[in-house]
C-alpha cells in the first residue's frame, strides 16, 4: 500500500492521508472510522456501485447506513442533494457523524458539497472507484453540483478526512471510464513531470492492461502532483489553477453538447486545444504539441470530434465565459511552455484569449484525428 500525506499549512485539522492499494477497502476504512469515531456512518452511492458491491459494503461496515441515488451526470443537481439531506436527516446523522462517498467522480462531489452543508460540516471520507475520481476529484477539497448555466457552479472547498483508494474497484470499471480517467493523468504530467510523461508513452500498454505495478505507479504518481500543488494553494488563487489545464475549453465542449461525451474526452480535446493556444502564442514548440496529439490520441480519447464538429458554438462560448478563472467577462486558459512545465508570468498561470484564437485551436482537435 502507498501512502501519501496531504499537508495543508494554514488549515493543519484539513490535512489528511490518501492510501492507494490493491484489496485495501474493508481494512484500511474499518482503521479510519475506528479512528474518527463516529456517532453515526451514512455512506452515499449510485445505484451501479451498490448493485456491484453491496456485499462488501455490508461486511465492512454493517451498522452503516446506506443511501443512493440513481448513477449518471445527470444527477449531479440540487434536487438529489436535498433528497439525500432528508434521508439523512431522517437517520439522525448529527455534526458528530461520518459520510462516506463511495462511487465515482459525481458520488465524490455531491457527497462533498452535502458534507459541507450538512448541519453546516460534517466529516466525510472519500472512497474513489473510478480511475478519474482517484487521481482528480476525491483529492483537493473541491466539491458541487452542475446547474443548467454550467458545471461546478455551486459548490465549496471542503477537505475529507481520508481518501481511500482500492485498485480492486478499476477491475469493474468498463474499458471506455478508465480512459475517461486518462485524461486528468496526463494532463498531470503535462503540466508538472516530463519523467512522467515519458512514463506514459513507455508504458501505454501495461497501463491499459491494468498491470497492477503500473497501475499503482501511476496512479500514486498523479496524487503526488496533485497534493503538491493543493498544499501550496489550498483555495486556487494561483498555483492550482494549473490542475484546470484543459478545463476551460473541456468544460465548455461539456455543455454545449449537454454532458453527452464523458468529462475525461472533453478535457482531452480541452488540453489539445489549449496546447494549440500555447503553440499560436509562440510559447509552445509545435514539436511538443504533436508529441502531446499523439499520446492523447494513443490512449483512445479522441472519440467526439464528430460531436464537436456539430458542436453549437454560440453554447460553447455562453458556458466557456461562465470559467471560474475569467476575469471581466474574459476568457482565459492554462497554458504550456514545454512537456511538464506550464507557462507563468509570476504568480499569474491563466491567460485571456480572444474567441478568434480559440477558433482556430479547435479546429486543431480535428487535425490531430485526421491528420495523426
Amino acid at each position: 500500500m502507498r501512502k501519501i500525506n496531504l499537508k495543508l499549512k494554514r488549515f493543519l485539522n484539513n490535512s489528511y492521508s490518501i492510501y492507494i492499494g490493491e484489496g485495501i477497502f474493508e481494512n484500511r476504512l474499518q482503521a479510519e472510522v475506528s479512528r474518527l469515531a463516529p456517532s453515526k456512518i451514512a455512506i452515499v452511492t449510485d445505484s451501479n456501485i451498490l448493485k456491484l458491491y453491496r456485499d462488501k459494503i455490508q461486511k465492512a461496515l454493517p451498522s452503516a447506513e446506506v443511501f443512493s441515488f440513481s448513477a449518471g451526470e445527470a444527477q449531479k443537481n440540487m434536487a438529489v442533494i436535498l433528497e439525500l439531506f432528508s434521508n439523512l436527516s431522517s437517520a439522525g446523522l448529527d455534526r458528530h457523524s461520518l459520510i462516506i462517498a463511495l462511487g465515482g467522480g459525481v458520488t465524490g462531489d455531491m457527497t462533498g458539497f452535502l458534507s459541507s452543508i450538512y448541519l453546516r460540516g460534517v466529516p466525510f471520507i472519500q472512497v474513489p472507484t473510478s480511475l478519474l475520481a482517484m487521481v482528480d476529484s476525491s483529492i483537493g477539497g473541491k466539491t458541487g453540483v452542475d446547474t443548467k448555466e454550467g458545471k461546478n457552479l455551486l459548490g465549496s472547498f471542503y477537505q475529507p478526512k481520508a481518501v481511500i483508494m482500492d485498485t480492486d474497484f478499476l477491475k469493474t470499471l468498463p474499458e471506455a471510464e478508465f480512459t475517461n480517467g486518462m485524461a486528468e493523468i496526463i494532463k498531470h504530467a503535462l503540466i508538472k513531470d516530463k519523467n512522467y510523461v515519458k512514463f506514459l508513452y513507455e508504458n501505454r500498454e501495461s497501463i491499459r492492461m491494468l498491470s497492477e505495478p503500473f497501475l499503482t505507479e501511476m496512479i500514486a504518481r498523479s496524487c503526488q502532483i496533485k497534493a503538491e500543488v493543493v498544499q501550496k494553494d489550498e483555495k486556487e488563487r494561483s498555483l492550482r489553477q494549473i490542475l484546470n489545464f484543459g478545463h476551460t475549453i473541456g468544460h465548455a465542449i461539456e455543455n454545449a453538447m449537454n454532458y453527452a461525451i464523458p468529462h475525461g474526452f472533453a478535457v482531452a480535446m480541452g488540453m489539445i486545444a489549449e496546447a494549440a493556444l500555447s503553440v499560436q502564442r509562440g510559447i509552445l514548440a509545435e514539436d511538443d504539441f504533436e508529441k502531446i496529439g499523439k499520446l492523447i490520441k494513443d490512449y483512445g480519447l479522441l472519440c467526439f470530434t464528430d460531436e464537436l464538429k456539430n458542436m453549437n458554438e454560440d453554447s460553447f462560448f455562453r458556458s466557456a465565459k461562465l470559467d471560474k478563472k475569467n476575469k471581466a467577462g474574459s476568457i482565459r486558459v492554462v497554458m504550456l511552455k514545454e512537456l511538464g512545465m506550464v507557462y507563468h508570468q509570476g504568480r499569474n498561470y491563466s491567460f485571456s484569449i480572444e474567441n478568434g484564437e480559440i477558433k482556430e485551436a479547435l479546429e486543431k482537435i480535428i487535425g490531430v484525428v485526421e491528420n495523426g
